[in-house]
């Protein structure tokens, strides 16, 4: 937890540091004192700190996922196989059909690249709106807290804006070309 807390304070004071032209050795030793209780920082230096750590992760984030296997070669965010169809997938194996099976999996990550562009607004607009309450709770919570508050403020405005980007993206990839075939077989 102490690492949690030290690494969380080094992306805070370097997000409100970002301006300064301090070293990262004078980043890291203030960031020590302030997790040792030596040198407090105000709620303001820790919501601005963790905001800026929270965009600069969002836009790298979102920049990696957007790109041509992005989704596809990344195993922690991959879109596998609809588990609604995982027979169908086994059966379409079975029957020498792999290569397609691979090909549908291919493309679904494909637009899910392609829609991945348009998160970074989205996740950056729930950041600006961070409340000094809420970056203490980040700061205080679980390790997952501030994946918490993000899910809790994007996912609405992610499903409303991702659902045309979505089957555009999927039109663009041609999904049914793949689809078709795998349900007819």
């Amino acid at each position: 937890m102490k690492t949690t807390r030290l690494f969380l304070t080094l992306a805070v004071m370097m997000g409100f540091t970002v301006c300064k032209s301090q070293s990262i050795n004078t980043i890291v030793n203030d960031a020590t004192n302030v997790v040792n209780g030596t040198t407090p920082l105000s709620n303001e230096d820790i919501s601005n700190g963790l905001k800026e750590a929270l965009k600069v992760g969002t836009n790298n984030s979102v920049a990696s996922s957007s790109k041509v296997d992005g989704f596809y070669k990344n195993p922690k965010i991959k879109i596998p196989f609809p588990k609604e169809a995982e027979s169908m997938e086994s059966t379409l194996k079975n029957m020498g059909m792999s290569a397609q099976c691979t090909k549908f999996v291919e493309t679904l990550n494909r637009g899910a690249e392609e829609a991945a562009k348009s998160a970074a607004p989205i996740f950056v607009d729930a950041i600006t709106k961070l409340t000094i309450s809420d970056g203490m709770k980040i700061l205080k919570g679980s390790d997952n807290a501030a994946t918490q508050y993000l899910q809790t403020n994007t996912t609405p405005q992610l499903k409303v804006t991702f659902l045309p980007i979505v089957k555009a993206a999927l039109q663009k990839v041609n999904l049914t070309n793949y689809w078709k075939p795998l349900v007819t077989a």
